[in-house]
């Protein structure tokens, strides 16, 4: 790899990268952590999640926002903490790797002078919730609202019926700065990557620290055998946070853990303890197992599906929490001269709403096109024509029904195949973050009391 500065011994031996840096100095030190330190270490290649595959896991193979299934999702044995989950191929490749290093500690094989990161493998962390993730970001977008954009429209709503055309504009106009719709919201970088289910942590440092992972993980004498045992287990570590190990998809290694994690449903269907050759085959016929084709289908659920109803939530929710808030309406009447001029002021209570007073206002069809027009937005402006696929949207809906879907739900996937095409961006508020702090794609932006980006 040609290299773009000429680095000094002094550097290799101490990186010093970090999101502190000045503009020059951190893309030096990132630089020289990209061409030098990791590349020249160890083989297999490492997954690239900060310049490469940013959206691995967030996004299937036709470039759909996915949603790990319930299912799916199985606790972590091996762990430093309780509650740690990831998807069941996930923890049948851990566990399997985590007992690989601990024989291959106790019979010698690993240099026991080191703190332990890389000799006793144990989960620090797993799947994170994007639904959780998704709440806490429309917190932000409510106490946005209630801050820079309502305040001023206070005596424009009378009740829901007028609110619904404010919270509307706020959305689309919310739109041109971050994502709204949870599709799109997924694939920013305030969503940590750990939604997909398809990484484990096994320690929980500074992702824009260069020194600690030099001098934790590259620099210890285990590194090779940690690295290339995990491959082995179908598991890849990440190049700019080595503490993660994530599901190397596809492998042979990756394909067996797959079965392994659909051993439960085999074993159910077969009652058999221990699913052997015949069974597992039998399986295989049977579509129980997934396999490289159906992977995503069996272990995901697209997220496009949970937009409109979000959608719906914010609208109810934000009303209700609006009145809480501000609970009357106070309205003023001017008196001419023959009432001495005055002006009378009336108190009015804004009544609570519910679901199904807004399917009474709004139809599907407003759903549908309220959809295209922040999709439409999200996506930084397409050369669709958006009066077509309002059309198009509509004949799905009406007369092309698929199998397991609402009218509505026929209509957003329509929807969503346009768009997937036109992948969220980084949005403007992170590149402005960044551009404003120096700080590489590892930093950690805060979105919420409670919720942070890169977790």
């Amino acid at each position: 790899m040609a290299r773009t500065f000429h680095y000094t011994r002094e550097d290799i031996r101490n990186p010093e990268g970090a999101n502190n840096l000045s503009a020059l100095a951190m893309y030096y030190q990132r630089s020289l952590y990209r061409e030098v330190i990791y590349p020249g270490v160890v083989s297999p290649v490492p997954i690239d999640t900060w310049y490469d595959k940013g959206l691995y896991g967030k996004v299937d193979r036709f470039q759909n926002t996915i949603l790990l299934k319930n299912e799916k999702i199985e606790p972590v044995m091996t762990v430093k903490k309780d509650r740690i989950y990831a998807a069941d191929n996930v923890v049948a490749s851990f566990e399997a790797f985590s007992g690989h290093m601990a024989r291959a500690n106790f019979n010698g094989r690993l240099n026991n002078t080191t703190d332990g990161n890389l000799a006793a493998i144990s989960a620090a962390a797993g799947w994170t919730c994007p639904k959780k993730a998704y709440a806490a970001y429309v917190e932000n977008l409510f106490q946005g609202f209630m801050r820079y954009y309502v305040e001023k429209r206070h005596d424009q709503i009378e009740g829901f019926k007028t609110f619904i055309p404010i919270i509307t504009s706020f959305l689309k106009m919310s739109a041109n700065i971050l994502p709204v719709t949870m599709t799109n919201v997924i694939l920013t970088d305030l969503v940590s990557p750990m939604v997909s289910g398809l990484s484990i942590k096994i320690a929980d440092f500074d992702a824009g620290d260069d020194k600690i992972k030099y001098e934790k993980f590259i620099s210890n004498p285990n590194f090779d055998f940690y690295v290339s045992s995990a491959k082995k287990f179908g598991l890849i570590v990440n190049k700019y946070m080595p503490w993660i190990l994530t599901a190397d998809l596809f492998t042979e290694a990756s394909l067996m853990a797959i079965e392994i994690g659909s051993e439960d449903k085999i074993m159910k269907l077969y009652e058999e303890r221990f699913p052997n050759d015949t069974v597992l085959n039998e399986a295989r016929y049977a579509g129980l197992v997934p396999t490289e084709a159906t992977f995503f289908s069996d272990y995901y659920d697209l997220a496009c599906l949970e937009d409109i109803p979000n959608l719906k939530k914010i609208f109810v929710n934000f009303y209700n929490r609006y009145i809480e808030i501000q609970p009357l309406l106070e309205k003023k009447v001017f008196k001419g001269p023959a009432c001495g001029y005055k002006t009378n002021v009336t108190l009015h209570e804004r009544v609570p709403t519910s679901m199904s007073e807004l399917d009474a206002l709004m139809t599907d069809f407003d759903w549908i096109d309220l959809y295209i027009n922040l999709r439409e937005i999200e996506s930084e402006g397409t050369p669709l024509k958006t009066n077509f696929l309002r059309r198009i949207a509509r004949e799905k809906y009406k007369i092309i029904p698929r199998k397991n879907h609402t009218p509505l739900e026929n209509a957003a996937l329509y929807v969503n195949s346009v768009y997937r095409k036109y992948l969220y961006s980084q949005s403007y508020l992170t590149n402005l973050y960044y551009s404003l702090t120096n700080a590489g794609p590892g930093a950690t932006m805060s979105i919420g009391n409670n919720y942070s980006a890169n977790q």
